[in-house]
């Protein structure tokens, strides 16, 4: 795997790192002596309580449904009225509290820092927030007093000395959202909503955040007789599942209720139990070893089914897919010591998962319905085969770890182990070691790859890149919400990075082996030093670090060159991380260096506070360098900080900018295709208007790879004004980000060059030259389907068009726009768009391509182009953006599949003037105005990138007999003379409606 630890060596800087940290924590503990001896007593907090086991009982109703007190639960949404007895483990003389967790409103309110696309992926439609309202709390039968506790309002229940259980009734409101926690398609998840969750301290390392809570896993017992709902049936995990559901594949009319606790498990102790209920899921299952493994599935396999599938059907097997990978997971932690026993359980069940690919939970797996929606190439399933790999070894790790150490330990243990399980699990398969920059690297002149690989903005992004820390813009899962405790894929990778090959091996062999040992014990142990240090650093939030390659100085020797290679690390905190670097000779081979991260080895600084340090490597090659990179296998989690304080964290820039010496270029083509005004077209009475309603482009653009400060753009394009034209510009790029690739404010200078048709109204030819300057805030966080954000953009152009004489026009012309998205909910947006166009004639006479338009793409998309001109316009447009389906996986020949229907009303008005002056510009007549409808369609391309197609059509409302007389001709009756007709014929050529097909909003 290429894992850096082939080059590392940690003792001769450990050695003075743990003689640092011993007399540190000498005076530590010395001070601490000095202040308890002195200090005044004080009241210590009452201690938890821990838990026995929990019996539930619930009642399930759904939606559309009416509670015990006559109302009705909302449709998409659901309720559960549960009661919850927590059986202490030992009665107590003195007071103790009971703190229990509410997964219920872990997201109380909407998250306002997601964009559009990662939005898509936790919520279905509007916003809901979840609830859990308590009834009533009793401590052996009797009340006693509770509190509600911090933002998610966690149960904070007195428990009187001898207190042997505490009952809990209570409600909970399921939201209309995507799993783990809501309703999607007629299909819940309860997930650790289940009831409130026994909970103990969070432990980690000195910058974990005080306050947190992890769940302390404990026996579960849910009651079957307690599910009166009404539900077709009621199917239960456990030792029954051999036989519940009789065939595979069988499927009952109606709603269905899952239930998988820790016997479905077969596992002493959980977190939490998983609950569903919907439409009756289909069941199909393997026996592996004398553990029954089942895939809960949606929809019917197809007739291809895996290893068999054809390249050409439209529906992956995902269930055979699934029941594979469980059974080689099951087969490789058997092997490892680790397996399930005989005569238990694994379920996967499949349902409305956007976040993730797969997720492990205490007792059940969850794999979207949208697996293996993409290209049906090997080389990109198999990030989904990872994906649900993972979550199955998590889910077997997990049932070896749980219960042998502190909560806390549990959580990133498990997820380590499972972790290290599933880089075997690749190993074996053969798999790759690829992800999608290796796969698309060549291919990054196509926008949507380039959108793809530097955005991030697409379904399951995190599957496809490399790293050592899991992207979790929202801690959405009962086994992290409550804290900042790590995922196991960090602490093991930084072991990686740590341990040479035979001691990680030897390792996770003990650990496999005594699943009761310490861990970090354990991992000194093979390691030979002390590793306090280590996890005391990792086992919180992921400090704010980022690495620059600050510079290379190289210099001729006698054997070659010499190179001094100087970076520079700053951080929010001080660290110790290894760091890898790639040099490449020109025309030679690459040489890989390592720095272990220590801030006092020989060439290395360190400022007063420790956060930035700065490393020199040495290196002599044969032939000067080609490149240099930083991190080339990304491996390092960074955070731009670059022109900051130590302790502010920038968003001004990409991290990974400076990791590259000389920077990468960048170039793309950003649209290459036609344009048809398919109305205009279609009344068209000569060759040339039928030739003036096509238009095509192709525009490029190019930067250095992952500068966010200026880009350069080139454009070429056919228009009904030209025969062909070039433009090219450059932007400069300022203040925050507002996605990974785009910053707020952007200035552009531009020019372009125009050969002039002589077909059209203007009946003489020519070369026009322009140059313009343009400056726009644009707080849009998504392009093709924004719902937030606004543009307010500002513009100024000159004009100059020659010609072999003395005909030369001269022009300047100025605009300004506000654009602005009102959110009414998720999927439904009011946009607005109002702008200014205003042109003036410099000592000379306009023309028609001069003039501005009222009509076309752009404008009143009612009206034609060459309909109304003016020297200036003001345009108002009002829509309503809205979606209808948002759930579609449609495969469209596996190019491509339908995510989401919308539609967009809209309505505009907008007022001319003249074409000699400014007269009259707001007038009673020059009023003109259009209503419309247009169907909208998201996209993912290959599965992964989404795209906007758009297709409108608007019908214009002012009356087209109105005539207007502009440069001393008659419209609308004009474009029929220059077609050849007469002018009161004109109506043959002017549509009744108009039809134009983009790809992108209007505005």
């Amino acid at each position: 795997m290429g894992r850096l630890h082939s080059r590392m060596t940690f003792h001769a800087f450990h050695r003075r790192h743990v003689a640092r940290i011993a007399k540190r924590r000498l005076v530590m503990w010395a001070a601490t002596f000095v202040v308890l001896m002195g200090a005044p007593r004080v009241h210590a907090e009452p201690l938890d309580a821990r838990v026995a086991r929990v019996s539930v009982s619930l009642s399930v109703i759904r939606g559309g449904e009416k509670t015990a007190e006559g109302r009705r639960v909302p449709r998409g949404s659901a309720m559960v009225v549960g009661r919850a007895t927590y059986h202490l483990r030992r009665s107590s003389p003195g007071e103790r509290r009971l703190w229990l967790l509410n997964f219920a409103e872990a997201i109380a309110t909407e998250p306002q820092h997601l964009d559009e696309i990662a939005m898509r992926s936790f919520f279905d439609g509007p916003f809901h927030a979840g609830r859990m309202e308590v009834l009533s709390v009793t401590a052996d039968g009797v009340a006693t007093t509770m509190d509600r506790e911090g933002k998610r309002r966690d149960v904070l229940v007195k428990v009187p000395s001898g207190t042997t259980a505490v009952t809990v009734a209570y409600r909970v409101y399921v939201p209309q959202r995507y799993w783990p926690f809501g309703c999607s398609q007629r299909r819940c998840s309860l997930s650790g909503a289940v009831a409130p969750l026994p909970s103990a301290p969070a432990e980690g390392g000195s910058w974990l955040a005080r306050g947190g809570r992890v769940i302390q896993p404990t026996v579960w017992a849910v009651d079957a007789a307690s599910f009166a709902s009404g539900l077709g049936r009621v199917w239960f995990g456990g030792r029954a599942l051999a036989t519940a559901g009789g065939i595979p594949g069988d499927r009952s009319h109606g709603d269905e209720l899952v239930v998988l606790d820790q016997a479905a498990a077969g596992q002493g102790l959980v977190a939490y139990p998983s609950i569903f209920w919907g439409p009756s899921w289909r069941r199909y299952r393997v026996v592996v070893r004398g553990v029954y493994v089942t895939v809960l599935e949606t929809r019917r396999r197809p007739d291809g089914r895996f290893p068999e599938e054809r390249f050409g059907q439209l529906r992956r097997d995902r269930a055979g897919r699934t029941l594979a990978i469980a059974t080689q997971a099951i087969e490789l932690a058997t092997r490892r010591g680790i397996g399930l026993a005989p005569d238990t359980s694994l379920v996967a069940v499949t349902g409305p998962l956007r976040s993730a690919v797969a997720q492990a939970h205490p007792a059940a797996l969850m794999i979207s319905d949208q697996a293996y929606q993409l290209f049906p190439a090997e080389r990109f399933t198999k990030f989904h085969d990872v994906a649900i790999a993972r979550a199955a070894l998590e889910y077997i790790a997990r049932g070896w770890i749980t219960g042998h150490h502190d909560p806390s330990t549990d959580v990133w243990l498990s997820g380590m182990l499972g972790f290290a399980l599933t880089q075997l699990w690749e190993r074996e398969r053969s798999v790759r070691d690829e992800f999608a920059r290796d796969i698309l690297g060549k291919l990054t002149f196509m926008p949507s790859v380039d959108r793809f690989l530097y955005s991030g903005q697409a379904s399951f992004s995190s599957a496809y890149f490399r790293g050592s820390e899991d992207d979790l813009p929202l801690r959405n899962h009962p086994l992290l919400f409550s804290h900042q405790l790590p995922t196991g894929r960090r602490i093991h990778e930084k072991l990686v990075d740590l341990l040479p090959p035979p001691a990680l091996v030897g390792y996770y062999a003990e650990l496999t082996a005594r699943p009761d040992s310490d861990p970090k014990q354990l991992a000194e142990r093979h390691y030979g030093y002390r590793l306090d240090w280590f996890f005391d650093q990792w086992l919180g939030p992921y400090p704010k670090l980022d690495y620059v390659i600050d510079r290379v100085r190289s210099e001729r020797i006698a054997r070659g060159w010499r190179h001094h290679i100087e970076i520079v690390r700053d951080g929010s905190r001080r660290v110790i991380e290894p760091v890898q670097l790639l040099a490449v000779e020109r025309g030679g081979g690459p040489h890989y260096l390592i720095w272990n991260g220590d801030l006092n080895g020989p060439g290395e600084t360190a400022t007063i506070d420790g956060q930035t340090a700065r490393h020199v490597w040495v290196l002599e090659t044969a032939r000067p360098l080609k490149t240099v990179r930083l991190d080339p296998r990304y491996r390092l989690h960074e955070v731009s900080r670059v022109g900051t304080s130590a302790d502010q964290t920038a968003t001004n820039f990409d991290p990974r900018f400076n990791n590259r010496t000389p920077p990468k270029i960048r170039f793309l083509y950003t649209g290459v295709g036609f344009n048809i005004a398919a109305s205009e077209l279609a009344n068209a009475a000569t060759s040339v208007a039928r030739l003036n309603a096509f238009s095509g482009f192709a525009s490029f653009e190019g930067s250095l790879q992952r500068d966010l400060r200026r880009t350069g753009s080139m454009h070429a394009f056919k228009d009904r004004e030209t025969i062909a034209a070039v433009a090219a510009g450059v932007s400069f790029y300022f203040l925050e980000k507002v996605n990974r690739r785009k910053r707020r404010l952007r200035i552009r200078v531009a020019g372009s060059l125009s050969q002039l048709a002589r077909a059209g109204l203007d009946d003489r030819a020519g070369g026009r030259v322009t140059q313009s300057l343009s400056i726009a805030d644009d707080t849009r966080r998504y392009g093709f389907w924004p719902e937030r954000g606004h543009r307010l953009s500002l513009g100024v152009a000159t004009q100059q068009v020659s010609r072999a004489g003395d005909d030369d026009r001269y022009n300047v012309r100025a605009q300004a726009a506000w654009q602005q998205l009102w959110r009414i909910a998720h999927g439904h947006v009011l946009a607005q768009r109002l702008s200014l166009k205003v042109m003036a004639p410099i000592a000379s006479a306009p023309e028609y391509r001069s003039l501005h338009r009222l009509g076309g793409i752009g404008g009143l998309s009612g009206y034609l182009a060459d309909e109304v001109f003016g020297r200036a316009v003001a345009h108002a447009q009002l829509e309503y953006r809205h979606v209808f389906t948002p759930n579609l996986g449609i495969n469209l020949f596996h190019l491509a599949w339908l995510r989401r229907l919308g539609g967009a009303a809209f309505g505009g008005v907008a007022t001319v003037s003249s074409c000699d002056n400014l007269s009259r510009w707001f007038g009673s007549q020059n009023w003109y105005g259009q209503v419309g409808y247009g169907m909208m369609a998201s996209v993912g391309i290959l599965g992964v990138t989404p795209q906007l197609i758009r297709l409108d059509a608007a019908v214009p409302l002012a009356p087209r007999s109105r005539q207007r007389t502009c440069l001393g001709e008659i419209f609308p009756g004009y474009l029929a003379e220059t077609q050849g007709l007469a002018p009161e014929r004109v109506h043959d050529i002017l549509p009744r409606f108009s039809i134009n097909l983009t790809f992108a909003q209007p505005f």
